[in-house]
């Protein structure tokens, strides 16, 4: 059922949909709220906000949405959802929130009372707090008061278009919100609202938390949600800006439709007042009560109620009574239907497409007792990297909103979590301190823009001599390092390397079109053809580098947490596990089949004047395409180690007396300053949960004691997961059998759920060419579009659950694909080597023969710190040391079928 207000009641948008709205019941109070003996509440300050914009009236919605039908597409006649709220209907719909069947309300009620402080934990002092459509404070008073007992100094606003009904939501404001919380409205319209929210200096430089609660986002379709909610970001919010809005999640049929069909008809009466509501708008009888009824169905396919008037019999209907004379005489045969209103449910894959359309990432979500209806807070971030292919992959190189983005997430890690005084640190021993990596970037960005264009370097003169090539020695022989740059005595200043950071980033945007995403058409064929690829490896190089930088971030104690970023909610996180057997991890059966590794990609055709067209690049190590890969049946865990798995698997190497003290742990993990002596009682178990937790980048661990932190993947060195994996009952994967399994997970979803391949063609570059030139190749499948369960791009800041949601289901369901083992690389087993047909890289020769010493394994996937770009495509190959403790890597287990 829609829930709308009357601010959205003075607003004319395409597709008719609002905001929420809640009525006071008939009658006076509910028995479940009663009225408090307190004094009557102070009249509160309502400030007209109320442009002059001409709106479109109701009349003139139903009209255009009545007549304006489209047969050819099968669009159905419809009224404006607004007809059901006059007086009666907001009267009538306050009943039915009070119905038992209607669960909305009561689930979101539930959510408020059981995670009000939380909430309110992450609502900055000093905030503003603005609900889009004031209703009754039967719901937002539980916030409130949650902010009052904080202490906190709030400015709630509550936007409405009536000022009666501000008055009446005001004089309603519990005497338990105390003086910190202040309670304004706001007299306006929507629009009204978010053009005050981005240009009234009282709120200038305060940080906002937008309600929008009552999950009117369902008044919505899929993609009319993300724009919704897309405008309020780009208008009313700056980085850092928060939204809770709530979300129906459920789609049992029955208790849907029950939701919206009531046995005691309050739910009839309700639907059926919008069209004396209509008779009203239109100054006479248009629609007669007796030629109508209401129909509420349930589109399972589309996951949305719907409801509609059906006629009774046939209808005629003079559309000169609309407004519209040239439009004849209207006929309704009986049984057509006019819709009225779609209240759609949104999964958690419709969810994360929602954030990402609208430019939000969700921080943390509440739900109900029985997690179908969710509060979810999201925030806007600093950048944003998107997970659909034909965004993060757009052009075959970086367009310029790809390098803005990457700039800004770059910044963010190197300017906002770094402090000054820790510049010349080194959080991991093996890696060059901090501030070589400011240096590093740019830098080599320089030289191969420059070398491509053979234009003269912008980089000082000694910046490659200590900037070009980063370290990574051998970890048990730390002497024996790769060629690198020079070690400085005294390295740059910040201020310096920052004036140089901002001229190569000038001379970047300078080499596109103005005002445009692709390079500008100045150069000859091969020298364009050299610069997309320089600009490419640039991209993917400084990419890498930002999850470099924060995995050896993770180890540092001074680390500061990321600017503008909301901290996740563990305790909400573990309470959605409980019931669940965090245990449970099936073994599914990977069927035989045959794959294709890697990618061509002539780099020698750089340097000819012939146009082939767009190509897609690759490193070295992705190349040439080896087709026809045999690889034979075996069984494979769902999801990934765990950290429970991995305590499990600890606790049977503590032997006796043995001091847990001395356990060695990954690199991920940090003691607590919990003693051993006050869990000395406790099981083996139970002692490494309560002396251990999990490092995080927000300046405070996430204890094992917390089953969310169990469910995480197990992060940790390729020689430490592979004896986990012994005591699992398995060994851990080749390259062949992870790539299987993406492949196979893929497969079984390619009718557009998850992994949907990307069916974009590019030019024949790298594929085949024909007598006549230069043909359009079938799909590549270079590019993956990522699902559900996704944790790559920075979705989020840290893993996620591997375990959440498993529960009484097998096979493919559970199955983890590629980028959804909970924000971790996973090892393989195949040692890092040369094989047939590998050339070293032509401009950066060392990328990849560096590291043929035995000692590498192969890593697939992504971690939640990996760009789209790198996670996505599938033939990017990782590697680390197989005893290197600081990477952010997991691992699955297989076995052999017997």
């Amino acid at each position: 059922m829609v829930q709308l207000d009357s601010c959205t009641a003075a607003k004319t948008t395409p597709k008719d949909v609002g905001l929420k709205k809640l009525p006071t019941p008939p009658g006076g109070n509910s028995p479940k709220q009663r009225p408090s003996s307190r004094p009557p509440t102070p009249p509160k300050e309502i400030i007209d906000i109320r442009s002059n914009k001409p709106e479109n009236s109701l009349k003139v919605q139903i009209a255009g949405m009545f007549l304006d039908m489209n047969v050819n597409t099968g669009e159905e006649r419809a009224l404006p959802t607004l007809l059901l709220y006059d007086a009666e209907g907001l009267k009538l719909f306050e009943r039915i929130t009070y119905l038992e069947e209607y669960y909305l309300t009561g689930a979101e009620i539930s959510a408020l009372n059981r995670w009000a402080e939380n909430i309110a934990e992450r609502i900055p002092d000093g905030g503003v707090l603005v609900e889009l459509g004031s209703g009754n404070l039967r719901k937002v008073s539980i916030l409130l008061q949650a902010l009052s007992r904080s202490r906190k100094s709030i400015t709630y606003y509550a936007l409405d278009v009536s000022q009666p009904e501000l008055e009446r939501t005001l004089s309603q404001i519990p005497n338990t919100v105390h003086d910190n919380v202040t309670c304004l409205g706001l007299h306006g319209t929507y629009d009204d609202g978010l053009e005050w929210l981005s240009s009234n200096p009282v709120t200038k430089g305060k940080k906002k938390c937008i309600l929008w609660l009552g999950s009117s986002i369902g008044n919505f379709d899929r993609d009319d949600a993300a724009a919704f909610l897309r405008n309020i970001t780009d208008t009313a919010m700056n980085v850092g800006d928060m939204m809770l809005v709530g979300i129906d999640g459920c789609k049992k049929e029955d208790k849907v439709w029950t939701a919206y069909n009531d046995p005691h008809g309050v739910t009839r009466e309700f639907e059926l007042n919008g069209l004396k509501h209509a008779n009203i708008m239109l100054g006479e009888e248009v629609f007669r009560e007796e030629d109508w009824d209401y129909v509420g169905i349930w589109n399972k396919q589309e996951g949305r109620h719907e409801a509609y008037f059906v006629a009774l019999k046939d209808v005629q209907i003079d559309a000169a009574k609309l407004g519209r004379a040239d439009a004849g005489i209207v006929k309704i045969k009986k049984g057509e239907r006019v819709k009225i209103e779609r209240s759609y449910k949104f999964d958690k894959d419709e969810v994360r497409q929602i954030w990402e359309g609208a430019g939000l990432v969700e921080a943390a979500k509440w739900g109900c007792e029985t997690g179908d209806y969710n509060l979810h807070l999201a925030y806007k971030p600093p950048f944003s990297f998107s997970l659909k292919s034909e965004q993060y992959a757009e052009l075959t190189y970086p367009t310029v909103s790809d390098w803005h983005e990457l700039w800004k997430a770059w910044d963010t890690v190197t300017l906002t979590m770094i402090p000054k005084s820790e510049l010349l640190s080194k959080p991991i021993d093996l890696r060059n301190p901090c501030i070589f990596y400011f240096g590093h970037i740019p830098t080599f960005l320089d030289i191969h823009v420059a070398r491509a264009l053979g234009n003269k370097r912008l980089v000082p003169e000694r910046y490659p001599r200590i900037f070009e090539r980063g370290i990574d020695p051998d970890v048990e022989d730390p002497i024996k390092c790769h060629r690198h740059s020079e070690i400085p005595e005294q390295w740059p200043d910040l201020e310096e390397i920052l004036a140089f950071v901002s001229k190569i980033r000038k001379r970047v945007e300078g080499l596109y079109e103005e005002g445009g995403e692709r390079l500008a058409p100045r150069w000859g064929v091969s020298k364009t053809k050299k610069l997309k690829r320089a600009l490419w490896m640039a991209f993917e190089h400084e990419a890498m580098h930002l999850e470099t930088l924060l995995y050896m971030l993770l180890q540092a104690p001074w680390t500061r947490p990321p600017k503008e970023v909301v901290k996740p909610d563990w305790k909400a996180e573990e309470q959605k596990l409980q019931e669940q057997d965090l245990e449970y991890n099936p073994w599914v059966e990977i069927p035989e089949r045959e794959i294709t590794i890697g990618m061509d990609d002539l780099e020698a055709e750089d340097l000819d004047e012939v146009d082939r067209g767009e190509r897609h690049f690759g490193w070295d190590n992705e190349k040439p395409k080896r087709s026809g890969i045999r690889v034979g049946k075996f069984m494979a865990k769902a999801a990934p180690i765990s950290v429970g798995d991995y305590m499990d698997y600890l606790a049977t190497t503590v032997k006796g007396d043995r001091d847990i003290e001395k356990l060695q742990v990954p690199a991920t993990w940090t003691r607590n300053d919990t003693s051993i002596q006050e869990a000395k009682d406790a099981d083996i178990k139970d002692r490494i949960r309560k002396s251990f937790s999990l490092k995080t980048l927000f300046g405070k661990p996430l204890p094992l004691t917390n089953a969310y932190a169990l469910s995480l993947p197990a992060v940790a060195s390729y020689d430490e997961l592979t004896q986990c994996a012994k005591f699992i009952g398995g060994r851990i994967p080749t390259r062949e059998e992870v790539q299987s399994i993406y492949e196979y997970k893929e497969a079984m979803h390619e009718d557009g759920g998850l992994g949907k391949k990307d069916a974009r063609k590019i030019s024949a570059v790298n594929g085949e060419m024909n007598a006549g030139g230069v043909q359009e190749t079938p799909p590549l499948d270079f590019f993956v579009g990522f699902g559900k369960e996704a944790r790559v791009g920075f979705c989020g800041w840290g893993w996620e659950s591997v375990r959440g949601g498993m529960d009484g289901k097998e096979g493919v369901d559970v199955l983890r694909g590629r980028g959804e083992t909970g924000g971790a690389w996973e090892w393989t087993s195949s040692v890092l080597e040369r094989h047939a047909g590998f050339v070293e890289q032509r401009e950066y020769p060392e990328y990849t023969a560096d590291f043929f010493d035995t000692k590498h394994n192969v890593v697939l996937g992504g971690s939640w710190a990996t760009h789209s770009r790198l996670a996505g495509r599938r033939t990017f190959v990782n590697w680390y040391q197989r005893n290197y403790r600081y990477t952010w890597c997991t691992a699955r287990v297989v076995k052999d079928v017997e």
